[in-house]
C-alpha cells in the first residue's frame, strides 16, 4: 500500500528518500514531474485542511467552554501557516514515493496516502528533514542551549486512529528519553488517562486553563515554555512527551514519580505513582484502575508487529 511505502521511505536508509524521486522522475518532462508535484503539494493541503477543520472545532468548543469569543482565539496566520506545511508535506510524500504512480494517477490509494501525509503535517517534514540531515555535516546550527528534541518516529499506517498514533509516538518518544519499555507504556497508559487523544487541547478546568497530553496548569506550562521555546499545547506529542519526562526528573515534586519511571519493574505500579503523585486527581483510586486498563491495548498499539 502507499501508506506503507512512505513510512518505509522515510524511515529507512537516508539514500533512499530521494533515491524513488530520482529513479522515476528520468522517463517523464519536467512539465509533467512539476505537474505531480503540484497535485501531490494540493492533496496535502486537502489533508491538512481536514485537521484544520478539526482544530476549528475543537477552538470553538474551546471558546464556548471560557470567557473568550471565537474570534478571540482563531489566528488567521496560523491556519495559513498550516495550509503551506500541508502543501510541503504533501510534497515530500511524493518525492519519497513513486512519482510515476501519481504522474498516470492509477493508484487511489496513493492519493489517499498523500493526503494523509498532509494531515500528518510537520511529522513528515520532521522526518524527512532528519533523514537528509543523517548524510549531511554535523555542525552546532545555533540553539545549543536548547534541549534536543526526540527524532519522530513515523506512527504505522496500520494504526489508523489518532490516539493509536499518539500512543505510538509517545511510546517511541519515551524509549528515546531514555525510559524502559515497561515504564514507557506506563507512562503512555497514564497519558491515555489525560488528553493525549487531544494533544493540542487547552480548555478551562474549575479554576485554571489546562493545555496538553497531561493537561498541565499555567504555571507548569510556563516552566515548560522556559525550557523548551513554546507551551506544551503547541508542542508534537513527541516534544510533550519529552516535556513531561524532563518535568518529572527535575521538579522535586514528582520525585515519587521519577523513582517509579527510572527504575519501576512494574506497569501497574508505575501508573499507580504517576496517578498518585504527578496527576493527583479527585478520585486516584478510580482512575488508577481506569488507566492500567489501557495497558493490554496499548500493547498491541506499540507491539513492533503492527509495523508489518
Amino acid at each position: 500500500m502507499a501508506a506503507a511505502e512512505l513510512a518505509q521511505a522515510l524511515t529507512g536508509p537516508p539514500a533512499s528518500v530521494l533515491a524513488a524521486a530520482t529513479d522515476s522522475a528520468q522517463s517523464f518532462t519536467p512539465g509533467q514531474v512539476l505537474s505531480a508535484l503540484l497535485l501531490a503539494g494540493l492533496l496535502g493541503l486537502i489533508g491538512q485542511s481536514v485537521r484544520a477543520v478539526v482544530g476549528l472545532k475543537k477552538m470553538n468548543d474551546q471558546a464556548m467552554m471560557s470567557t473568550a469569543s471565537a474570534s478571540d482565539l482563531f489566528v488567521a496566520s496560523r491556519l495559513v501557516t498550516s495550509q503551506v506545511v500541508g502543501f510541503i508535506a504533501g510534497v515530500i510524500a511524493a518525492l519519497s514515493l513513486d512519482i510515476s504512480k501519481l504522474i498516470t494517477i492509477t493508484d487511489g490509494q496513493l492519493m489517499l496516502g498523500i493526503a494523509a501525509a498532509g494531515y500528518a503535517g510537520t511529522d513528515i517534514i520532521e522526518a524527512f528533514a532528519r533523514r537528509l540531515g543523517a548524510t549531511g555535516g554535523s555542525g552546532d546550527g545555533g540553539g545549543k542551549d536548547k534541549p534536543q528534541r526526540p527524532a519522530p518516529s513515523l506512527p504505522p499506517m496500520a494504526l489508523r486512529t489518532p490516539l493509536a498514533r499518539n500512543q505510538f509516538e509517545a511510546y517511541q518518544a519515551a524509549l528515546g528519553e531514555g525510559l524502559s519499555p515497561v515504564a514507557a507504556r506506563a507512562l503512555v497508559a497514564n497519558m491515555t488517562g489525560e488528553s493525549l487523544a487531544r494533544p493540542n487541547d487547552h480548555h478551562f478546568d474549575v479554576s485554571h486553563f489546562s493545555q496538553g497530553i497531561v493537561q498541565w496548569d499555567p504555571t507548569r506550562a510556563e516552566a515548560i515554555r522556559r525550557q523548551f521555546g513554546t507551551f506544551p499545547k503547541d508542542m508534537a506529542v513527541a516534544e510533550q512527551t519529552q516535556a513531561a519526562i524532563w518535568e518529572i526528573r527535575t521538579n522535586p515534586r514528582f520525585a515519587k514519580s521519577k523513582m517509579a519511571i527510572e527504575n519501576g519493574t512494574s506497569a501497574a505500579e508505575i501508573v499507580d505513582v504517576l496517578v498518585r503523585n504527578y496527576e493527583v486527581p479527585r478520585d486516584p483510586n478510580e482512575q488508577v484502575a481506569k488507566r492500567v486498563s489501557f495497558l493490554q491495548d496499548l500493547s498491541r498499539v506499540i507491539d513492533q508487529r503492527a509495523l508489518a
